[in-house]
């Protein structure tokens, strides 16, 4: 019986996904998903506004690991130390 269950639950989640389409479609047909047309293109700027952030922010993240990873830093963090002392 769990063989069953694993192929009712496999029809069950292909036909939800066919009726979800076919209502999407309908949606997007009738004109009625035109309202929300303004909204979902200000999702997708936002959606490319945080890319690019992500983008510098990575820059940024690697342009720090290159400074705390420099010889140079060392010696300068080194010659801090020194004069604290």
């Amino acid at each position: 019986m769990p063989g069953t269950t694993f192929w009712v639950a496999i029809a069950v989640i292909a036909v939800v996904a066919i009726v979800g389409n076919t209502v999407l479609e309908i949606i997007k047909a009738s004109g009625s998903g035109s309202k929300f047309k303004p909204r979902i293109e200000g999702l997708e700027e936002q959606v490319h506004d945080l890319e690019s952030d992500l983008l510098d922010a990575r820059h940024r993240v690697e342009v720090l690991e290159k400074i705390v990873t420099s010889q140079k830093y060392d010696l300068g963090r080194e010659i801090d130390e020194l004069r604290s002392s």
